[in-house]
């Protein structure tokens, strides 16, 4: 499939295939970013009388993993690993 096929298909959505570049290098900031985000949001607890309710490092780690997931998805050079 030629570039101009892979535009002439994703016009109308937000594939923009033509204009990126191959990555040679990982980008592991939100990967990093995203793991202490997580540990951090599991820690917290809200206390209600003499019970304490959190997610855990289990459900921090998921649901900032799900959120950076949503943002690559939105926006396809964020978090981006070479092909190889």
């Amino acid at each position: 499939m030629t570039m101009e096929q892979v535009h002439s298909r994703s016009q109308g959505s937000r594939c923009q295939a033509a204009i990126e570049k191959e990555v040679e290098k990982a980008d592991l900031t939100p990967f990093a970013s995203g793991m202490i985000a997580g540990t951090m949001l599991g820690l917290a607890t809200v206390a209600l009388g003499n019970l304490s309710i959190g997610l855990g490092t289990a459900g921090g780690l998921l649901i900032v993993g799900i959120s950076i997931g949503w943002l690559g998805s939105i926006m396809p050079t964020f978090g981006r690993l070479p092909a190889r």
